[in-house]
């Protein structure tokens, strides 16, 4: 498991230190980035996205303190480094794994490091667990479709795609016949928002789970896995494929 670094230190010598016992002690570490003030610090931390910040206390133009005060939703560990330790009440006040004083001892860095590797573990465990759970409540998941003279109870994945006609809407199932219902498609969109459906033209929402494959032709389509073809807008071709990224 690689854990992605930046280090935040306004003194060179301090910088290489810190590196040197980073590249030759710590070989889950990845330095993606050096920065040595406030500004440069944020640009560097919104850039490279890391998993942990050796951020210390005192740097040019301000202190770290401000440099976390700028990136307030950004879900890093931090440890901080500086030759003055009456700064560590205040420090464990932030996102703080640990609280390192300088000169930096090798095996107090090594322990924090591992410390680290520990939370991002659990914390990757925690996320997949949450993943399985959205899963499977995705399952289970219904929306309510009134008909002429019988409600249905249909499971998201027991949908395809609905096609609007007029006022009404026609639910394709994948294990059974289509159902209609005096709704209309804009109604279900908005039933069926935060799922895997998108309105890929006027006329119809599919479920992008049963997509298969997506055509970039003179006519742009999907391909479901009943090999039913839904055509797609071209305004909406960009925003498809942009959904199917996030929540695929």
């Amino acid at each position: 498991m690689l854990i992605r670094a930046v280090i935040i230190e306004d003194e060179i010598h301090n910088q290489k230190n810190l590196q040197a016992i980073i590249e030759n002690y710590c070989p889950d570490v990845e330095l993606v980035g050096i920065a040595d003030s406030v500004d440069k610090a944020v640009t560097l931390i919104q850039q490279t996205r890391p998993d942990l910040v050796f951020l210390d206390i005192k740097i040019k133009l301000g202190t770290g303190f401000q440099v976390l005060e700028k990136i307030p939703d950004y879900d890093i560990f931090v440890i901080f480094t500086t030759a003055h330790d009456r700064f560590a009440k205040k420090a464990f006040k932030y996102p703080t794994v640990d609280y390192l004083l300088k000169p930096i001892d090798i095996n107090e860095l090594v322990k924090v490091v591992e410390k680290v590797a520990v939370k991002k573990r659990e914390q990757i465990r925690t996320q997949r667990e949450l993943d399985l759970l959205k899963s499977l409540r995705g399952d289970i998941r219904k929306i309510n479709v009134p008909c002429s003279e019988t409600s249905y109870y249909l499971a998201h994945r027991s949908i395809l795609f609905c096609e609007a006609s007029n006022n009404y809407t026609t639910f394709h199932l994948k294990d059974r016949e289509p159902i209609t219902s005096a709704k209309t498609l804009k109604f279900y969109q908005n039933e069926l928002a935060g799922s895997t459906f998108y309105r890929v033209s006027k006329s119809h929402l599919v479920n992008t789970e049963y997509i298969l494959s997506y055509s970039r032709s003179k006519f742009p389509h999907v391909v479901l896995e009943n090999n039913m073809t839904v055509k797609v807008s071209p305004a909406r071709k960009e925003g498809l494929l942009k959904f199917m990224k996030e929540v695929h």
